[in-house]
């Protein structure tokens, strides 16, 4: 690579809000805007080592998902990698008014199917349905993590108790008909300093993460118990040999967004998390930080004020083990 080509391409990324790293013929690092912490950039990206075409791969750089652009020039013997934070796919908003109208247009399809006698088609549009909640699920997955990310959350002290008695009463009247819920819960008061919304949500997530098979009904358990200076929450789920015909078969599925999300919100808040099988039973038990007793207490998220009955983090969230034919 000659000096003249490195120098004329420091100049044009220097001030490059993305990673950027020049490599030579050999994938040598020449040159980077900012310290890397890539060893091996070639083998992160899986490629051979005379590999000259132009190209996106993914990248993780730690526990962050990015995309690594490649450009190459066989000619000057050099590579060029822009790495920039994989962009969200979904936008809260937009999804929730694409999902309103997909919601009002099956209303129109399910009155037209019953004044034309085609009830028989109802189980096709109740998959169109149910999976439009999905998308919505993934987008209030994503919103979490993005304020987790971007350092959005709110820090304020707030009752586990009380929040673990908020989510046991409206998982309870979700999933009445295709889970029992049982809730064990400490008498004495434990506090917790964070976000109450990215809360709810993760304890949601590692809820739906003990119940992997969605066709059966489920016995599902929360506990909360003290152990010295912290919050020992454990949730669990043992299914039953009755079906569950309240969840379409298309909503089954890998749980990578849960999975994510859960992961997320414990390094951010250091709880220790650990996923245990005893039998048929699957437990997820979170070891939460406590704090001592606050003078100000957090009752409600900041968030839950916008949320409408059809569309929250509990609806969607518990989306794969029961979702409403209208929401």
């Amino acid at each position: 690579m000659k000096d003249e080509v490195l120098q004329i391409l420091k100049n044009c990324y220097a001030a490059s809000p993305d990673m950027v790293q020049i490599l030579d013929q050999d994938w040598n690092t020449v040159w980077c805007n900012r310290p890397s912490g890539i060893s091996s950039l070639r083998e992160q990206l899986m490629l051979p080592s005379d590999h000259w075409e132009s190209c996106t791969k993914a990248l993780v750089l730690g526990e962050i998902r990015c995309q690594c652009h490649l450009l190459c020039d066989r000619v000057d013997g050099v590579r060029i990698a822009v790495i920039n934070k994989e962009s969200d796919l979904f936008e809260t908003g937009m999804v929730y008014d694409t999902v309103h109208n997909i919601h009002n247009v099956c209303n129109s399809l399910y009155a037209a199917l019953d004044a034309l006698d085609l009830s028989d088609l109802r189980e096709e549009l109740d998959s169109i349905t149910r999976n439009s909640y999905r998308f919505y699920r993934t987008a209030l997955m994503q919103d979490t993590i993005r304020r987790m990310e971007n350092g959005m959350l709110g820090s304020k002290a707030f009752s586990l108790n009380q929040a673990i008695q908020t989510l046991y009463d409206k998982v309870r009247n979700i999933l009445f008909r295709c889970a029992d819920v049982e809730l064990h819960c400490c008498t004495e008061m434990l506090y917790m300093r964070g976000d109450l919304d990215a809360f709810l949500t993760a304890v949601l997530a590692g809820l739906v993460l003990c119940k992997p098979d969605m066709q059966t009904k489920a016995h599902f358990q929360i506990s909360l118990e003290k152990a010295e200076n912290t919050g020992i929450l454990i949730l669990s789920a043992t299914p039953s040999h009755e079906e569950n015909s309240y969840v379409g078969r298309s909503l089954s599925g890998h749980a990578d967004g849960e999975k994510r999300m859960l992961d997320t919100w414990c390094r951010e808040y250091g709880v220790r998390r650990q996923m245990l099988r005893n039998g048929n039973t699957v437990s997820c038990r979170l070891e939460l930080p406590l704090c001592g007793e606050p003078t100000v207490i957090a009752f409600h998220s900041e968030l839950e004020f916008a949320e409408t009955p059809h569309y929250n983090k509990f609806e969607a969230m518990l989306a794969p083990v029961f979702c409403k034919t209208f929401f």
